[in-house]
């Protein structure tokens, strides 16, 4: 693939693994169950600064899918009739919703109110840019993409990023503590659902293609150690600065079969479209 594609990829899975990020933490968050602590605010200011990290950088690497990266604002020129516009408008709007997020305190205890409309306008954001990145894709003269296997697989993308993150990050404590074991089976789930949702999509790679058999590889791999974690009764193994080394090895396993299952979306481009 060319450096135009690369770009892509990378864009792609980090635009929505922000989102899945934001949308798992705020969804923790909003459990009545979950105890605001000094240690649990420390860890959330530092996933939220992350997630702002991921999609600014994600925001710098689509500059090198344009043809003129100066006229990047041009682009919102055309929110009427161009999703691509729209991916852009939403982008911009969860970074700018994100920002406020992080000049601010998140909890009422910290300040006289919660700072409730700029949380609210990143999650909006972050289920505008899904939607956009969605029916950005599913062009008419491209029949691979133009499928519900497209936002399919962005959703399940986002959903899986968010929860191998909050896993491996230490926002739910313990791996084998009730909520752990949740996340841990839904990981677990999710990959499945991919891996199935690869596997039936009409014009991508199938079994015979050796980047397909690492992407399945890699994604069992990943689902494996998620369904041990959900039902271990053991330590969940070392930790290096609050970093659980078994859900992070997970979730590195997984992001490499996302890596790869979108290299073949963008590769089937060029097999069936005109």
């Amino acid at each position: 693939m060319d450096k135009h594609i690369w770009s892509l990829v990378i864009f792609g899975l980090l635009a929505q693994s922000g989102a899945g990020i934001w949308l798992t933490t705020e969804l923790i968050m909003l459990n009545p169950s979950f105890a605001v602590t000094q240690e649990t605010e420390h860890l959330v200011r530092k996933i939220y600064l992350t997630v702002f990290i991921i999609l600014i950088v994600s925001l710098i690497i689509s500059f090198f899918h344009l043809g003129y990266p100066r006229h990047f604002f041009h682009a919102l020129n055309n929110l009427g009739s161009s999703w691509l516009s729209r991916e852009i408008l939403a982008l911009s709007l969860f970074l700018f919703f994100l920002a406020l997020v992080n000049l601010s305190g998140y909890f009422p205890h910290k300040m006289p109110q919660a700072p409730v409309l700029p949380r609210a306008g990143c999650t909006l954001s972050a289920v505008f840019l899904l939607a956009s990145m969605s029916k950005l894709y599913m062009l008419e003269t491209v029949p691979a993409w133009n499928t519900f296997h497209t936002p399919s697989a962005f959703v399940l993308t986002a959903l899986l990023a968010g929860t191998g993150f909050v896993l491996f990050a230490g926002l739910i404590p313990e791996p084998q503590n009730t909520w752990g074991r949740i996340f841990s089976s839904a990981a677990f789930v999710l990959i499945l659902l991919n891996l199935i949702n690869q596997i039936t999509w009409p014009g991508m790679a199938g079994f015979r293609n050796p980047v397909f058999m690492i992407e399945a590889l890699t994604g069992a791999l990943a689902g494996i150690l998620y369904l041990y974690l959900t039902f271990s009764q053991s330590p969940p193994g070392i930790r290096i600065h609050g970093i659980i080394l078994l859900p992070a090895l997970a979730f590195l396993l997984a992001a490499v079969s996302e890596i790869l299952a979108r290299i073949q979306f963008f590769n089937a481009f060029s097999r069936t479209g005109v």
